[in-house]
Parts: structure tokens; C-alpha cells; sequence
């Protein structure tokens, strides 16, 4: 690490208040080197994502999903192999042979939040529209563009109670998929 490295925490969690408990607080350093920086007075104006909640405030790695964005999505992806294991006569262990890699299994649950005290009604319908297509559907996040997932296919939708009156929780589970094109000789 640096020696000088400087870590500015309203910056870093997108600080947009008044500092508690409101007097100048100290600057730490720690014995590396890195010097945390509690004392700021102007918050954060940059957004890192390019999408912003209803306060203002940068979302943190969003899932854009066809035409709907998902701000307060949590995602999960796995990879399984496919290997074939043979028994050889004489041999403590298996001879495993790599077939192929599965498609990716991608897990996003979130919450719409209605700033009203109204159902979010039209993100229930928006999800089952997605749900109902009988297409891929382009995935816009910063995780599944680093393994290369830009189309997905919905295998479930699953809409929990949550027991409020303004809160829309969800689960999709889908699979990645790619855009191809078949060629007949």
C-alpha cells in the first residue's frame, strides 16, 4: 500500500448529511500508513453507476433487466461443471474428464419501495411481463458483464409477503443465455 493512501468514509458510503456529532473529527491513521478521514463537509456528487434512487444517492452495482431497473437488488451467479468420473481397476481415486461448463444460475432479489403508502402495483405487473416473455432478456449489471452474461431467460419468479403495504420483495431465478444463430447446409 501506499504510505500516504487517504480512505474518505462520507465519500466512500455516499455521505449526504451533516457529520455527527457535528464538531471536526480527527483524522486516524492506522500502522500502515492509511490515514481514514472522518471530517468532510461537502457530500459526495458523483455517480458511479449512472442511476440514482428517489434521494439522489449513487445505487450501488443496479440490475437493469430488459426496460426495468432494479435499484435494491441483491445478485448471486454460479457456475457447475459437468465431469464425467471413471473408476480405473487398481486405482485409489476417480479419472475425471471436463465435459463442459453448465450455464451460469443467476439468483436477483430485491424490494421495490413505494415512496407513497400504495402496493407498487405497476412493478408487479412490470416483473410479470418480464416473466411472461417467450424471449432472452438483455441484463445491464456490473457483475454479470465481468463473466461475460449479457442475456438471461427467467426460470421462476417468486413474490414473498413482506407485510407492508408499500413494499414489492421479489426473487427471479434465471439462467444465462447468449443471442446465436443457426446456419442449415
Amino acid at each position: 500500500m501506499a504510505d500516504s493512501a487517504i480512505i474518505n468514509i462520507a465519500e466512500f458510503l455516499s455521505y449526504r448529511g451533516l457529520p455527527f456529532p457535528l464538531l471536526p473529527l480527527p483524522r486516524i491513521s492506522d500502522q500502515s500508513g492509511v490515514t481514514i478521514n472522518f471530517d468532510t463537509q461537502t457530500p459526495t456528487t458523483k455517480k458511479q453507476y449512472g442511476y440514482t434512487d428517489l434521494l439522489g444517492r449513487p445505487i450501488f452495482q443496479p440490475v437493469k433487466l430488459d426496460t426495468l431497473l432494479l435499484q435494491n437488488a441483491v445478485i448471486t451467479i454460479s457456475l457447475q461443471k459437468n465431469i464425467v468420473s471413471t473408476a480405473v481397476n487398481g486405482l485409489n481415486g476417480t479419472i475425471k474428464e471436463l465435459v463442459n461448463t453448465q450455464d451460469y444460475k443467476i439468483n436477483i432479489k430485491g424490494v421495490f419501495v413505494n415512496s407513497t403508502n400504495e402496493y407498487p402495483t405497476n412493478k408487479l405487473e412490470e416483473l410479470k411481463k418480464l416473466f411472461e416473455k417467450q424471449t432472452n432478456l438483455k441484463i445491464e449489471n456490473e457483475i454479470c458483464q465481468t463473466f461475460g452474461i449479457d442475456y438471461i431467460v427467467i426460470e421462476s419468479l417468486n413474490i414473498p409477503n413482506t407485510g407492508k403495504t408499500n413494499l414489492l420483495a421479489y426473487e427471479i431465478s434465471a439462467l444465462s443465455d447468449f443471442d446465436y444463430t443457426l446456419e442449415l447446409e
